[in-house]
């Protein structure tokens, strides 16, 4: 057998800002890790050392880039989760009990 879920809809709700905060931070974060790799794009030159750094270190500063990217996806996808969460254990337990007061 099964065993209940509960849900707190109000608690899911309170909850959700605090993961779009942690989206608004690690967006700007982001946006100053870019500017910053931006500005500093070709300091390493275009010499023979410069060439052998730049092929390993733009990569990974691409992949930096990139999973940063998926952090600040995250972090807004779990705040509008919590939010759907709510809505539709609420909406489910209003039909529910609006066809169980049907019912008698």
């Amino acid at each position: 057998m099964s065993r209940a879920l509960w849900v707190d809809p109000h608690h899911l709700r309170t909850v959700a800002p605090r993961f779009d905060a942690l989206a608004d931070t690690a967006d700007a974060l982001l946006t100053e890790l870019t500017s910053t790799l931006d500005a500093e794009r070709t300091a390493w030159g275009s010499d023979e050392d410069g060439t052998a750094f730049a092929r390993h270190y733009v990569p990974a500063a691409e992949s930096a880039v990139h999973a940063a990217l998926s952090i600040v996806a995250l972090f807004s996808a779990i705040g509008d989760g919590m939010r759907a969460t709510a809505e539709s254990f609420e909406a489910t337990d209003t039909r529910f009990s609006r066809r169980l007061g049907e019912a008698f």
